[in-house]
C-alpha cells in the first residue's frame, strides 16, 4: 500500500482494510467406463443367436484442500466498500510455512495490483 501513496495510521484513517482467509476441503469422482462387442442377430432357419461382450469401468477420487483469500478496503468516513478482490487456489500441502507465506504475499500482491479501481 506505500507503493500507492498510503501510509498506515492509528488514527483518524482514510481507509479501512479488512481480510477474511479460509481452507475448504474440496473433492471430485470420475467414472470411466469402455464396453466391447455385444449384440443380437438373427441366423438361418429362424434361429436367434447372440454375441458376448466385455466392458470395465474404473471410479477415480480426487481430494484437494482449496485456500480462499479476500480484501476489502472501506472508505472509513461514509463506512462505504470501495474495493473488493478474492483469490482461490490448491494448496500444497508439501510446502514450508515460508513458501506458504510467500505465495500469500504473492496473492496479495496482486490482488492489489487493481487497487485503486478506475472510475
Amino acid at each position: 500500500m506505500q507503493e500507492k501513496g498510503l501510509r498506515m495510521t492509528q488514527s483518524d484513517p482514510d481507509l479501512l482494510i479488512a481480510w477474511d482467509a479460509a481452507t475448504e476441503g474440496k473433492m471430485s469422482v470420475s467414472t470411466y467406463g469402455t464396453s466391447y462387442g455385444g449384440g443380437y442377430g438373427r441366423y438361418r432357419r429362424g434361429r436367434g443367436g447372440w454375441g458376448g461382450g466385455v466392458s470395465y469401468s474404473s471410479t477415480s477420487v480426487n481430494e484437494w484442500t482449496e485456500g480462499s483469500l479476500v480484501i476489502e478496503i472501506i472508505d472509513a468516513r461514509i463506512e462505504e466498500l470501495v474495493f473488493s478482490a478474492s483469490a482461490q487456489a490448491k494448496l500444497n500441502e508439501n510446502q514450508s510455512p515460508e513458501e506458504r507465506t510467500e505465495n500469500v504475499n504473492r496473492a496479495i500482491a496482486k490482488l492489489l495490483d487493481k487497487f485503486p479501481p478506475e472510475n
